[in-house]
C-alpha cells in the first residue's frame, strides 16, 4: 500500500487565463463554449466521486483543437 496519486498526459496548449490576457475578453459564444466543457468534466469528476477545489481559468487548459481539459 503507498499513498493514493493521479497522473495527468501532458497537453499542448494555453491555460485560459493565458488566453483571455492575451486576447481580451472571448466573445460570448466562444467563452460558454470553454465554459460548457469544463462543466462536463468537471460533472465526469464529481460522477466519479472526485471534487475539484481550485476552478479558476488558469487551471483550464485550452488545446490547439479548441477542446477545454480541467487540470
Amino acid at each position: 500500500a503507498g499513498a493514493p496519486y493521479y497522473a495527468m498526459e501532458f497537453i499542448p496548449g494555453a491555460d485560459l487565463g493565458k488566453v483571455v490576457a492575451e486576447r481580451g475578453p472571448l466573445p460570448a459564444d466562444e467563452a460558454c463554449g470553454y465554459i460548457r466543457q469544463a462543466a462536463d468534466g468537471l460533472q465526469h469528476a464529481a460522477d466519479l466521486g472526485l471534487v475539484h477545489r481550485d476552478v479558476k481559468p488558469t487551471n483550464l487548459l485550452l488545446t490547439p483543437d479548441g477542446r477545454v481539459k480541467v487540470l
